[in-house]
């Protein structure tokens, strides 16, 4: 098996976070509360046209930071133990049950080098704060790269 290791350096960047006690409904799609000590982060990615991307891989690349007040610091993508998950017909996506972390996200076929890491404004990766027994709704993220 191959794996696949991608690091680099960003600025820090907290999304929206959703407190849930039960289940939320999102567009039909019944999202359970996560287990103790876990998280879940959900959203939907959209081609430059607004169409949803079906059957995509979506992968989450952990932080880390020298400590926890440091602006700056690494990813690592490791395609072997990374959390990944693929787009339903409507874009979709859902981890449930993660380890409460710092991600980035990493969209599309990494071996093929037919990916997009997701990324703000100014270029640098985006990185999400997912916070035990949280759900974070990431929301739309508009993809770059061709549908599988």
């Amino acid at each position: 098996m191959k794996t696949f290791i991608k690091a680099a350096f960003f600025s820090f960047v907290i999304g929206t976070i959703i407190s849930i006690t039960g289940c939320t409904q999102k567009s039909s799609i019944s999202i359970p509360t996560p287990e103790i000590g876990k998280s879940s982060l959900m959203g939907y990615i959209i081609d430059n046209n607004g169409m949803p991307l079906k059957d995509t891989t979506i992968r989450l690349a952990e932080v880390y930071r020298e400590n926890e007040n440091d602006e700056r610091g690494a990813y690592i993508l490791d395609t072997a133990f990374s959390p990944g998950t693929i787009s339903d017909a409507n874009g979709f996506f859902l981890f449930k049950n993660i380890a409460p972390n710092e991600y980035v996200i990493v969209v599309g076929d990494i071996e093929n080098n037919n990916y997009e890491i997701i990324s703000q404004e100014n270029g640098r990766p985006k990185v999400w704060r997912v916070i035990e027994g949280q759900i974070l709704d990431i929301g739309k993220l508009k993809i770059n790269i061709p549908s599988s």
